[in-house]
Protein backbone atom coordinates (compact mmCIF):
# COMPACT_ATOMS: atom_id res chain seq x y z
CA UNK A 1 0.00 0.00 0.00
CA UNK A 2 2.77 2.51 0.70
CA UNK A 3 5.13 1.47 -2.22
CA UNK A 4 2.02 2.12 -3.77
CA UNK A 5 0.89 5.37 -2.80
CA UNK A 6 4.89 6.71 -2.92
CA UNK A 7 4.98 5.53 -6.78
CA UNK A 8 2.02 7.49 -7.58
CA UNK A 9 4.21 10.26 -6.52
CA UNK A 10 7.18 9.32 -8.05
CA UNK A 11 5.49 8.91 -11.66
CA UNK A 12 3.63 12.26 -11.64
CA UNK A 13 3.83 14.11 -14.54
CA UNK A 14 6.71 12.79 -16.03
CA UNK A 15 5.01 11.27 -19.17
CA UNK A 16 3.37 14.72 -19.95
CA UNK A 17 6.32 16.88 -19.35
CA UNK A 18 8.03 14.60 -22.20
CA UNK A 19 5.38 14.76 -24.53
CA UNK A 20 4.34 18.46 -23.96
CA UNK A 21 8.10 19.69 -23.52
CA UNK A 22 10.68 21.87 -24.97
CA UNK A 23 11.14 20.64 -28.67
CA UNK A 24 14.03 23.57 -28.76
CA UNK A 25 15.86 22.55 -25.78
CA UNK A 26 18.25 19.24 -27.04
CA UNK A 27 19.12 18.88 -23.18
CA UNK A 28 15.45 18.50 -22.45
CA UNK A 29 15.29 14.98 -22.14
CA UNK A 30 18.37 14.66 -20.54
CA UNK A 31 17.61 17.31 -17.87
CA UNK A 32 14.07 15.68 -17.16
CA UNK A 33 16.14 11.89 -16.38
CA UNK A 34 18.52 14.13 -13.79
CA UNK A 35 15.23 14.92 -12.19
CA UNK A 36 13.55 11.47 -12.34
CA UNK A 37 16.37 10.34 -10.95
CA UNK A 38 16.13 12.87 -7.70
CA UNK A 39 12.85 12.10 -7.39
CA UNK A 40 13.65 8.33 -7.55
CA UNK A 41 16.17 8.63 -4.88
CA UNK A 42 13.87 10.67 -2.55
CA UNK A 43 11.02 7.99 -3.03
CA UNK A 44 13.57 5.26 -2.06
CA UNK A 45 14.87 7.08 0.56
CA UNK A 46 11.51 7.99 1.74
CA UNK A 47 10.71 4.21 1.53
CA UNK A 48 13.48 3.37 4.04
CA UNK A 49 12.24 6.25 6.52
CA UNK A 50 8.71 4.27 6.39
CA UNK A 51 9.91 0.77 6.88
CA UNK A 52 9.85 1.04 10.77
CA UNK A 53 6.76 3.15 10.65
CA UNK A 54 5.12 0.09 8.55
CA UNK A 55 6.80 -2.58 10.35
CA UNK A 56 4.57 -0.73 14.00
CA UNK A 57 1.56 0.11 11.27
CA UNK A 58 1.02 -3.86 10.48
CA UNK A 59 2.56 -4.87 13.95
CA UNK A 60 5.17 -6.62 11.61
CA UNK A 61 8.94 -6.39 12.08
CA UNK A 62 9.99 -8.87 9.41
CA UNK A 63 8.40 -6.06 7.01
CA UNK A 64 11.25 -4.25 7.78
CA UNK A 65 13.74 -5.24 5.66
CA UNK A 66 11.38 -5.70 2.52
CA UNK A 67 10.23 -2.60 2.85
CA UNK A 68 13.88 -1.51 2.50
CA UNK A 69 14.29 -3.92 -0.32
CA UNK A 70 11.28 -2.74 -2.56
CA UNK A 71 12.56 1.01 -1.96
CA UNK A 72 15.49 -0.04 -4.21
CA UNK A 73 12.33 -0.22 -7.14
CA UNK A 74 11.67 3.59 -7.08
CA UNK A 75 15.65 4.12 -8.19
CA UNK A 76 15.68 1.27 -11.15
CA UNK A 77 11.79 3.34 -12.18
CA UNK A 78 13.55 6.36 -12.16
CA UNK A 79 16.10 5.15 -14.69
CA UNK A 80 13.09 3.61 -16.25
CA UNK A 81 10.55 7.03 -16.31
CA UNK A 82 11.97 8.89 -19.22
CA UNK A 83 13.31 6.51 -21.91
CA UNK A 84 9.67 5.00 -21.70
CA UNK A 85 8.36 7.73 -22.27
CA UNK A 86 10.57 9.17 -24.81
CA UNK A 87 9.26 5.56 -26.80
CA UNK A 88 5.82 6.28 -26.52
CA UNK A 89 6.05 9.99 -27.64
CA UNK A 90 7.92 8.00 -30.31
CA UNK A 91 4.65 5.54 -30.43
CA UNK A 92 7.02 2.63 -30.08
CA UNK A 93 4.33 0.95 -28.71
CA UNK A 94 6.03 -2.24 -30.13
CA UNK A 95 8.98 -1.84 -28.49
CA UNK A 96 8.04 -0.44 -25.42
CA UNK A 97 4.85 -3.85 -25.35
CA UNK A 98 8.10 -6.05 -25.80
CA UNK A 99 9.78 -4.73 -22.88
CA UNK A 100 6.98 -4.62 -20.88
CA UNK A 101 6.47 -8.17 -21.77
CA UNK A 102 9.85 -9.23 -21.57
CA UNK A 103 10.15 -7.36 -17.82
CA UNK A 104 7.19 -9.10 -16.65
CA UNK A 105 8.02 -13.04 -17.85
CA UNK A 106 10.95 -13.02 -16.47
CA UNK A 107 9.87 -11.63 -13.18
CA UNK A 108 7.04 -14.31 -13.01
CA UNK A 109 9.63 -16.55 -13.46
CA UNK A 110 11.93 -15.57 -10.95
CA UNK A 111 8.87 -15.17 -8.71
CA UNK A 112 7.49 -18.95 -9.35
CA UNK A 113 11.46 -20.09 -8.11
CA UNK A 114 11.78 -18.20 -5.53
CA UNK A 115 8.02 -19.25 -4.32
CA UNK A 116 9.42 -22.96 -5.21
CA UNK A 117 12.16 -22.60 -2.85
CA UNK A 118 10.14 -21.39 -0.09
CA UNK A 119 11.06 -17.58 0.21
CA UNK A 120 7.45 -16.91 1.11
CA UNK A 121 7.31 -13.04 0.90
CA UNK A 122 10.17 -12.48 -0.85
CA UNK A 123 9.16 -14.36 -3.87
CA UNK A 124 6.79 -10.98 -4.48
CA UNK A 125 9.78 -8.25 -3.63
CA UNK A 126 12.20 -10.54 -5.93
CA UNK A 127 9.30 -10.17 -8.33
CA UNK A 128 9.06 -6.32 -8.03
CA UNK A 129 12.89 -5.73 -8.28
CA UNK A 130 13.46 -7.96 -10.93
CA UNK A 131 10.50 -6.20 -13.07
CA UNK A 132 12.13 -2.47 -13.04
CA UNK A 133 15.56 -3.87 -13.27
CA UNK A 134 15.17 -5.57 -16.27
CA UNK A 135 13.24 -2.81 -17.57
CA UNK A 136 15.93 -0.60 -16.51
CA UNK A 137 18.75 -2.80 -18.44
CA UNK A 138 17.12 -2.94 -21.56
CA UNK A 139 15.88 0.94 -21.53
CA UNK A 140 19.83 1.91 -20.80
CA UNK A 141 20.76 -0.12 -23.88
CA UNK A 142 18.13 0.68 -26.34
CA UNK A 143 16.74 4.34 -25.13
CA UNK A 144 20.07 5.90 -23.50
CA UNK A 145 19.14 9.57 -22.23
CA UNK A 146 22.26 10.83 -20.44
CA UNK A 147 21.85 13.16 -17.15
CA UNK A 148 22.59 16.79 -17.25
CA UNK A 149 24.52 18.08 -14.07
CA UNK A 150 23.79 21.52 -14.40
CA UNK A 151 21.78 22.08 -10.56
CA UNK A 152 20.77 25.29 -12.46
CA UNK A 153 19.42 23.97 -15.61
CA UNK A 154 18.00 21.20 -13.47
CA UNK A 155 16.04 23.54 -11.26
CA UNK A 156 14.83 25.30 -14.14
CA UNK A 157 13.44 22.86 -15.92
CA UNK A 158 11.60 21.36 -12.86
CA UNK A 159 10.25 25.11 -12.59
CA UNK A 160 9.01 24.31 -16.31
CA UNK A 161 7.37 21.08 -15.88
CA UNK A 162 5.57 22.61 -12.84
CA UNK A 163 4.07 25.22 -15.36
CA UNK A 164 3.49 22.79 -17.38
CA UNK A 165 0.67 20.70 -14.91
CA UNK A 166 -0.97 23.69 -14.47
Amino acid sequence: VFSALITIFQDNGMLQAVIRGDKKDAKYLEKLNSIALLVGIFCMVWMWLLAIPISRFYNNDSLIMPSIVIGFTFLFNSFIIVPSAALQQELNFKLTGKILAASNLIAIICCGVAAYFKLSYWSLVIREIVFYAIQMIILMNVKRINLCLNITEIKNSFNRIKKLMN
